[in-house]
């Protein structure tokens, strides 16, 4: 979330890379991030999480939850 907030594309990318988490929507995510990276407004755009929420909380490695979380981007 925080690679996304910052709209760094490289960080997305190796943080998805290195822990193989399965982000339903990385794919728009990788082009959001691309697009905001060839923007002309990059410098003006703020992207914020205004929701986080998780299916259940993970006490055992073994198990696994779904993480639903909303975002809004806007100029600044």
């Amino acid at each position: 979330m925080i690679a996304i907030q910052n709209h760094n594309y490289k960080q997305f990318e190796k943080h998805i890379n290195s822990s193989k988490n399965t982000i339903c929507g990385r794919y728009p995510l990788f082009i959001f991030l691309k697009i905001i990276e060839n923007s002309s407004l990059k410098a003006q755009l703020k992207t914020k999480f205004v929701k986080y929420a998780q299916s259940e909380q993970v006490k055992d490695p073994s198990k696994s939850s779904v993480s639903y979380a909303s975002s809004i981007t806007f100029i600044e």
